[in-house]
C-alpha cells in the first residue's frame, strides 16, 4: 500500500526516489484474480514500460529475478534448465487446476459491484479477496466508508481501507493518494484535499470482481486490483502532456506491530470460558456501557426493564424500550446455553427474565386502531407518552438514532418494536388477541407506511405471519419487497447495507430459508429460482430446495404441498440438521393460499409453547 512518500513520475516511465523499488516489489508479490492479472499483465507485452504509468514490464520482472537467481547457482546453464522445467511443472499444475476446478461459465460475470453504491448506500464498489485487509476505490467527498458513490460527487483521492455499507461519521479514506497530470508550477498544485476533488466521467466508471477504474474530467485514468493486504493501482494519462505528473501520498509510516491477543494457533471454542464470559456481559456493567456490555443492569434484574432516563451513571440514557426488547431475547439466549450445557439453576433464571418484553407494553395506548405498545416506564412503574408511530416513515423517520435526544426506539417506532420477540412470538400472539388480532397488527404493520424495511429491525417481519399461520403472506410479502426496494440498481440497496446486513436479507429470503438468528429455525417460502443447493462445509453432505413446478412470473409463490426426502412435509420451517444430513425439500406451487403450514403444529416454535430445549 501507498506509504508516505513523494514520487515523481519520469518521462521514461521511471519513479523517481525509493517508490520505484516499492512499485517493483509489489507487483512481484501480489497475487491477483486471473482475469485481473491477464488484463495488467497484457498490455507489458507490447512495450518495455507504460510510459503513462511508470510500472516495470515482464521484461524487467525476468531481468530482476535472473539476477536474484545467479548468486544460487554454480553454473548459470543448470539454473536455466531448472527453471525451464520448473515453469513447465507449474504451468501443467495450472491447467489442471483450471481444467478440474472452474465451471465453463464464469459466474462473476453476474456480479455488479456498484449496486447499492447511490446516495447513502455506503457500499464499498472497489476490488477486494473475501474477508482481505486491502480495499482500494476512489474515494468521493463525504463517502469515506465505502469510499465511492454513484452520485457525481468529486473525487478527492485513492486509497486502500474501507467498509461497506457502515454509515456514520466517515472514519476510513486511509493514507490517499492523489495524481496532477499536470503542475507545472508545483508550488501552485492544489495539494490539499479541500482544493484538489475533481469531478470524473460518469460513464467511465467500470467495476467488477477483482477490478476498479475512472477517468477524471483532468484527463487521469485511474485502475486498481487488490491482493489480501496490498492494493494495487495502475495510473494513466489519456491528454498528451509534456508535463511531469506530480503523486501526492498522504500520511505517515507506522511500524510493523502485533495485537495483544494473537488469533494464531486458536483452535475450536473453550464452552466453559466463553460461557462465563456471556454471563459476566448479562451481570456485570462495565464503566463506559455506551460502548460495551450492558447499562443499567441493577434495573434489569430488579424492576425487570430499563427505566425511562434511568440514573446509572455513564453511558447514553436513551432507547430504554428497545434494550428492554433486546435484553430479553440475549437472556433468552442465555437460558439456551445454560440448559445445552446443563446449568439448570441459571436455565430457570434466563428463561424468566427473558419474558421481560411485557413489562413495557401499555394496553391503554391506542394507535391506527389498536391497542397496547411498547413504552418508555419510569422506575417507579409510570408509563411515559412516546408516539407509537414515531421513527417512522409516518413519523420523524430519523428521531431515533443514536444521538443525545434519540428517544427510547432505537432506529424504528414502537409499532415495530412490539414485534421484537423472537423467542416467544406465540406469547406475544396470544397477548394480542389471537391469531386473526395478531395477523391484522402484522397486516397494517407492512401496509400503513409505519414500516421502513430497510434497516435490520424490520426484516424479521417479513416472516412473521409464519406464526400466525399464513406462511402464503410472507411469501407474498417477501416478493413485494423484492424487487420494489431490494434490486440490481445502484439504489438497490435502501439505506445502509451495514457490512452485509441487507444483502443477507435479499440473500435468505431469495433461498427460501430466512433464519431466526440465534435459534435452529428457518423460516420456509418458495426459492426465487427453479431450485437451490447448499453444501455443508462440516459434513460435506447438501441440502436441495427445489420448486417442482417453478414459476418465473412468481404468480405461483404460495406451497401447496411438501415433501421432505419424498415423504410429506407439513411444518412452515425447518431446523439446521437439514443443512447438516443434507436431502432434497421439494415444494409443489399455486396462485392461491392453501392449508399447508397452517396448523398449529406446523408453526415454529415458541418459549410459551414448550417446543424449545428443556421448556
Amino acid at each position: 500500500m501507498a506509504s508516505s512518500q513523494s514520487y515523481e513520475l519520469l518521462e521514461n516511465g521511471e519513479l523517481a526516489g525509493d517508490g520505484d523499488e516499492l512499485a517493483l516489489e509489489e507487483l512481484e508479490e501480489v497475487t491477483l484474480a486471473p482475469n485481473v492479472k491477464r488484463e495488467f499483465l497484457e498490455s507489458t507485452q507490447t512495450t518495455k514500460r507504460w510510459p503513462e504509468s511508470g510500472w516495470r514490464s515482464l521484461e524487467d520482472v525476468r531481468e530482476r529475478w535472473s539476477t536474484r537467481l545467479r548468486p544460487f547457482c554454480n553454473l548459470w546453464t543448470t539454473c536455466i534448465i531448472l527453471g525451464v522445467m520448473l515453469i513447465v511443472v507449474l504451468l501443467l499444475l495450472v491447467i489442471k487446476g483450471f481444467a478440474g476446478s472452474y465451471p465453463q461459465e464464469d459466474v462473476l460475470q453476474y456480479i455488479d459491484p456498484l449496486i447499492g453504491t447511490g446516495p447513502g448506500g455506503h457500499v464499498f464498489a472497489g476490488p477486494t479477496l473475501p474477508f482481505g485487509m486491502a480495499k482500494p476505490v476512489a474515494d468521493v467527498r463525504g463517502e469515506h466508508m465505502g469510499g465511492f458513490a454513484s452520485d457525481r460527487t468529486p473525487i478527492l483521492g485513492f486509497s486502500h481501507l474501507h467498509d461497506s455499507g457502515t454509515g456514520g461519521s466517515p472514519s476510513m479514506g486511509n493514507l490517499p493518494i492523489f495524481l496532477h497530470p499536470e503542475c507545472s508550477n508545483i508550488n501552485a498544485c492544489r495539494f490539499s484535499k479541500g482544493l484538489r476533488d475533481t469531478n470524473y466521467i460518469p460513464e467511465s466508471v467500470a467495476s467488477r470482481v477483482g477490478y476498479f477504474s475512472i477517468e477524471l474530467v483532468s484527463g487521469l485514468r485511474a485502475e486498481m486490483a487488490a491482493s489480501e493486504r496490498a492494493a494495487l493501482y495502475r495510473f494513466s494519462f489519456t491528454n498528451a502532456t509534456d508535463l511531469n505528473p506530480v503523486i501526492l501520498a498522504d500520511g505517515s509510516d507506522l511500524p510493523g506491530s502485533n495485537g495483544p491477543r494473537s488469533l494464531w494457533k486458536l483452535e475450536g471454542v473453550n464452552w466453559d470460558d466463553a460461557y462465563a464470559a456471556i454471563v459476566k456481559d448479562a451481570e456485570e456493567q462495565p464503566k463506559n456501557w455506551d460502548v460495551e456490555g450492558r447499562g443499567a443492569l441493577d434495573s434489569w434484574k430488579n424492576l425487570g426493564y430499563i427505566p425511562y432516563r434511568d440514573s446509572t451513571p455513564g453511558g447514553l440514557r436513551t432507547r430504554s424500550v428497545s434494550r428492554t426488547y433486546e435484553y430479553a431475547y440475549n437472556d433468552f439466549c442465555i437460558a439456551e446455553m445454560a440448559n445445552a450445557t446443563n446449568r439448570r439453576e441459571d436455565y430457570a433464571k434466563y428463561t424468566q427474565r427473558a419474558g421481560n418484553w411485557k413489562n413495557l407494553i401499555d394496553w391503554d395506548l391506542e394507535s391506527m386502531g389498536f391497542k397496547g405498545f411498547p413504552q418508555p416506564r419510569l422506575a417507579n412503574s409510570t408509563f411515559v407518552f412516546q408516539n407509537a408511530t414515531l421513527c417512522s416513515d409516518l413519523n420523524n423517520f430519523d428521531g431515533c438514532y443514536l444521538n443525545p435526544s434519540g428517544h427510547e426506539t432505537y432506529e424504528g417506532s414502537p409499532w415495530l418494536y412490539l414485534f421484537y420477540v423472537p423467542h416467544d412470538m406465540a406469547g406475544l400472539v396470544a397477548s394480542l388477541g389471537g391469531r386473526e388480532a395478531y395477523l391484522s397488527r402484522l397486516h397494517t404493520l407492512h401496509n400503513s407506511g409505519v414500516l421502513y424495511m430497510g434497516d435490520e429491525q424490520a426484516f424479521l417481519t417479513a416472516f412473521l405471519y409464519h406464526y400466525g399461520g399464513r406462511p402464503g403472506l410472507s411469501a407474498k410479502e417477501t416478493h413485494r419487497y423484492i424487487p420494489s426496494m431490494f434490486n440490481d440498481t445502484i439504489e438497490g440497496i435502501p439505506g445502509n447495507d451495514d457490512s452485509g446486513a441487507t444483502g443477507t436479507f435479499v440473500f435468505f429470503s431469495m433461498l427460501g430459508i430466512f433464519p431466526n438468528a440465534g435459534q435452529s429455525v428457518y423460516f420456509i417460502i418458495p426459492p426465487f429460482f427453479p431450485s437451490v443447493s447448499i453444501k455443508s462445509s462440516q459434513t460435506g453432505k447438501t441440502a436441495t430446495i427445489r420448486n417442482v413446478n417453478f414459476d418465473p412470473s412468481y404468480e405461483k409463490v404460495y406451497i401447496q404441498s411438501a415433501r421432505l426426502n419424498g415423504r410429506d412435509y407439513r411444518k412452515n420451517w425447518i431446523d439446521h440438521s437439514f443443512f447438516l444430513e443434507g436431502g432434497m425439500l421439494e415444494f409443489v406451487l399455486g396462485t392461491e393460499e392453501s392449508e399447508w403450514g397452517t396448523r398449529d403444529e406446523d408453526l415454529p416454535p415458541s418459549k410459551s409453547t414448550g417446543l424449545f430445549l428443556g421448556l
